[in-house]
């Protein structure tokens, strides 16, 4: 019998492939021979990906990846709001299409690994869906209003039919409406899980600092360095999403601060 495994996954286009190839430059720092599965967005991502040869790397093309029910989607929406529309169907899709993946991770592709993620399969333990809230500051609450209670940005799903469940609901929903505005207490791919606390029993709340920290929430904590180790209060950092992060030039960036 084969041993069961974890599969990363993440979806990225051209203009993303610098932040995608150091989130899996950091992962494979992490965990040597995991499987990080990459949508490819466009054929340039695909093709320069294909040929860089990357060890323990699965890519996937639209042309695999894309249904009538996506394609339709694609129809009316813009780039980012089908990118956004994708998000529930790739870890579905892998989940459907490796039957020996005891569990899929999904990352954002502008997440960075600073520790191993074995402290988040800890907590999750063994419940179907693991996720983060984006923690925001107490004098910004009022964000959740326009961007959700949680964060996309690392997601676990339990190979078993409640993970099964709530992907194809979500998948769903962001077929149905999938928009880079707030309506209805909607917007994109992510207020759609701040009900998921009230439908799904096996879900864990991650209560890690250390587990997609962002620049929403960082300047709230103390931050420290023990020997190689980054700490957020007292939780080793485990993977920092560097949200709005901009290369210019040679040591030169622009990196969001809310």
């Amino acid at each position: 019998m084969r041993k069961k495994k974890i599969i990363f996954c993440t979806y990225f286009d051209k203009f993303y492939l610098l932040k995608g190839l150091s989130m899996y430059q950091s992962l494979k720092a992490q965990h040597k021979g995991v499987q990080l599965w990459i949508l490819c967005m466009d054929s340039s991502t695909y093709f320069i990906l294909e040929k860089m040869r990357l060890q323990d790397i699965r890519l996937i093309s639209l042309k695999e990846f894309e249904d009538q029910k996506l394609l339709k989607a694609k129809a009316n929406r813009n780039n980012l709001e089908y990118y956004w529309t994708c998000t529930p169907a790739l870890p579905l899709f892998v989940l459907s299409r490796s039957k020996d993946c005891s569990h899929v991770i999904y990352v954002d592709a502008d997440m960075y690994f600073f520790s191993s993620t074995n402290a988040i399969l800890h907590e999750l333990g063994n419940n179907s869906i693991f996720i983060t809230e984006h923690r925001f500051p107490e004098d910004q609450k009022n964000r959740i209003d326009t961007q959700g209670r949680f964060n996309v940005g690392i997601l676990i799903f339990k190979n078993d039919k409640l993970a099964f469940s709530c992907l194809n609901r979500w998948r769903q929903q962001c077929i149905d409406w999938c928009y880079f505005r707030e309506e209805n207490g909607k917007m994109g791919d992510q207020m759609y899980l701040n009900e998921w606390p009230a439908l799904y029993n096996k879900l864990i709340i991650s209560q890690n600092l250390g587990v997609n920290a962002g620049p929403w929430n960082i300047l709230q904590y103390k931050i420290q360095q023990k020997g190689e180790k980054i700490y957020m209060q007292d939780d080793e950092l485990i993977c920092y999403h560097f949200h709005q992060f901009r290369i210019l030039g040679d040591n030169k960036f622009i990196n969001s601060v809310g």
